[in-house]
């Protein structure tokens, strides 16, 4: 309830990285930045988005605008927890976001969390393309959560995306198969 008082669209305004927001608050906003050599969008968007169609309008002008840039979608909730190999269940908002954004070439990754535990798919989307979707959410774990956090170390010369998962709390590494693993990412739009 206090994002918008700390982190509003004041706390960004005329920073270099900040892209804009959706509406009066900056609970859907995008970031820009520049690492390894890519240049990346990283485009959050609050819960429900998928049933607010001015906003998934919005989004996909978002992402179409910036199409030379490798393109993240961060949003509250788009997959159930299961374990991997087992794709993961779409939430009820899931495919409608999925589907609306996923005709941007430069969308390579999309993250969730609200649904209690971890969980992926490896989403084809046709021409060789592929988008993955990953759920991180440990709020229901002890402590609600031990401060675990999802790391993600992106590493364009080896085409990869290496996922971890941490506690700074306990000081402990989850080592499991759903909570350390790397994705393919081939680097290129």
């Amino acid at each position: 309830t206090l994002f918008n008082t700390f982190l509003g669209t004041n706390h960004f305004a005329g920073r270099s990285y900040y892209g804009g927001h959706y509406g009066t608050n900056n609970d859907s906003h995008y970031d820009v930045f520049s690492a390894g050599g890519q240049d990346f969008i990283v485009l959050a968007l609050t819960m429900a988005a998928g049933r607010d169609s001015n906003l998934m309008l919005w989004a996909n002008r978002v992402l179409h605008s910036n199409a030379t840039r490798r393109a993240i979608v961060v949003t509250h909730s788009l997959l159930n927890p299961a374990p991997w190999p087992q794709p993961a269940s779409w939430t009820t908002e899931g495919p409608a976001i999925f589907s609306t954004l996923t005709n941007n070439p430069n969308l390579f990754l999309m993250l969730c969390g609200h649904r209690h535990g971890e969980g992926r798919r490896h989403e084809a989307i046709g021409n060789g393309r592929w988008v993955d979707v990953v759920l991180s959410d440990y709020q229901s774990y002890q402590n609600g959560g031990n401060g675990f956090m999802r790391l993600m170390e992106f590493s364009p010369s080896n085409q990869t995306i290496r996922v971890k998962t941490f506690s700074p709390w306990t000081r402990q590494w989850a080592t499991n198969t759903d909570s350390c693993f790397s994705l393919a990412w081939p680097c290129t739009n």
